[in-house]
């Protein structure tokens, strides 16, 4: 995963990571650097500055296994893009679209989020967007949503890769 997710972004980056993974949500905190508060919702988180991911066994609130593969590469793509872009400061929107994009997580759910919310006129602004995402768990979910949406319209097209590359 961390190959495949590194070729995507089309940039150099050192390989060193630290994985660990937690039997539930509580160790996963327990794993984490101390004065971390983890997002209740999250079944994987990373730390991209230091390479570090943590992942847990068991889903927040459902307590059903996730689709680890799935997550790790989200995680994954979040360290990578933090060391292609050298540090520099991507809006939260971007790095959350392209770990979805990059971690396969396209589903019938966000489509219908999106949708909900253009009905209703409740989309987030990207500015809304960029710094921090929602503390509510509908919410949460348009902002990954958006976010996905967002960065798969920057992905579409002929040769958008190379264009995406550029970019970065």
């Amino acid at each position: 995963a961390w190959r495949r997710v590194v070729a995507e972004l089309g940039a150099p980056v050192a390989d060193s990571l630290d994985i660990r993974v937690a039997l539930n949500p509580e160790q996963m905190q327990m794993l984490s650097p101390p004065k971390s508060e983890l997002p209740g919702y999250a079944d994987g988180i990373a730390f991209p500055k230091s390479g570090l991911v943590l992942l847990t066994l068991t889903a927040p609130e459902t307590f059903f296994r996730p689709d680890m593969n799935r997550v790790l590469t989200h995680e994954l793509s979040h360290v990578a893009l933090e060391r292609a872009v050298r540090g520099a400061t991507v809006p939260r929107w971007f790095s959350e679209g392209v770990a979805v994009h990059q971690a396969g997580e396209s589903s019938l759910t966000r489509v219908e989020t999106l949708w909900n919310a253009t009905l209703r006129g409740k989309l987030l602004s990207l500015a809304e967007l960029s710094n921090a995402f929602p503390s509510s768990h509908s919410q949460i979910d348009l902002a990954y949503a958006q976010s996905a949406d967002f960065v798969g319209f920057m992905l579409d097209g002929r040769d958008e890769r190379g264009h995406f590359q550029a970019l970065l």
